[in-house]
């Protein structure tokens, strides 16, 4: 497990507050995906 270092505001904290960029953190997109769940009855049989 690595350790955080608190001292370098990530990507999201500089663009929320106006800072420049940090040369220490590299600026990465996450792109996440969410559902809902889909109740399914199939039919019976036949």
């Amino acid at each position: 497990m690595t350790a955080v270092n608190s001292s370098q505001p990530s990507t999201y904290d500089s663009a929320r507050n106006n800072l420049p960029l940090s040369d220490a953190v590299p600026p990465t997109i996450q792109e996440r995906a969410w559902s809902s769940s889909i109740w399914y009855t199939p039919a019976e049989a036949k």
